[in-house]
C-alpha cells in the first residue's frame, strides 16, 4: 500500500511577470500598383518621439503587406508622417493595427501632414485571487494515473492573450505522512479557462 498523501497547504505565493502598460501595434505598408513603394517612407512617432524611421524604404517591389511593430501606451498619440515621397506617392498605402489585429488607423495614403490616433491597450492581465482545495484524502493506488491529490485555481482580471500574465512558479510547504521523493512524480495540469 501506498503513503496517503495527506497536505496541508502552509506557504502559498505566486511569482508571476507582467510587461509593463506599453503594448505593441503594427504599421502595416501596401502598394496599390504592386511594385513596392519606389523609395518613398514614412516615420511613426509615439508621444512627439520618432520611434520608426525610413519605414518603407526595403518595400522594393510586390503589393505587399509589409510590417513594422512598435510599443505605446494607452493615451499616447501614434503619428504616421511620410517622409519621402518617391515618384509615385498616391501608391502609399498605410494601416496601424493594434495588439488585437484590429486596424485603428487606415488604410490611408500618408502625407506631408502627420496622420495619428490615439494608442488604447487591452487591459494588463493581473492576478486577482487563488484558491486550493483537496477533494480526497484518499490513498493514491499503486500505478494510478491522473488522481487529483490538490487543485489550485488561479482567477485573473484583464485581457490575454494579447497582455498575458505569466506564471513562472508556484512556492508550496507541504505537510504529511508521504515522503518529499513521493511528490516528485506528481504531473501538473493546465485546465485553460475551465
Amino acid at each position: 500500500m501506498r503513503p496517503i498523501f495527506l497536505f496541508t497547504l502552509l506557504i502559498f505565493s505566486l511569482i508571476a511577470t507582467q510587461t509593463s502598460n506599453a503594448c505593441t501595434f503594427t504599421i502595416r505598408l501596401t502598394d496599390t500598383f504592386g511594385d513596392g513603394w519606389n523609395l518613398g517612407t514614412v516615420k511613426v512617432q509615439v508621444a512627439g518621439v520618432d520611434v520608426l524611421t525610413n519605414v518603407g524604404s526595403t518595400f522594393t517591389s510586390g503589393s505587399g503587406p509589409m510590417d513594422f511593430t512598435f510599443n505605446a501606451n494607452t493615451g499616447q498619440t501614434i503619428s504616421v508622417t511620410q517622409t519621402v515621397d518617391g515618384p509615385w506617392p498616391s501608391e502609399m498605402m498605410v494601416q496601424i493595427v493594434d495588439p488585437a489585429g484590429t486596424v485603428v488607423l487606415g488604410p490611408f495614403n500618408p502625407t506631408t501632414t502627420a496622420t495619428s490616433v490615439v494608442a488604447a491597450c487591452p487591459t494588463p492581465m493581473t492576478y486577482s485571487s487563488s484558491t486550493v482545495t483537496q477533494s480526497s484524502t484518499a490513498t493514491v493506488s499503486n500505478c494510478g494515473t491522473n488522481q487529483q491529490i490538490v487543485c489550485l485555481q488561479i482567477i485573473t482580471n484583464g485581457t490575454a492573450p494579447v497582455t498575458p500574465l505569466n506564471l513562472t512558479q508556484i512556492q508550496t510547504s507541504f505537510l504529511g505522512t508521504a515522503s518529499n521523493t513521493n511528490i516528485g512524480t506528481a504531473k501538473v495540469y493546465f485546465t485553460g479557462n475551465s
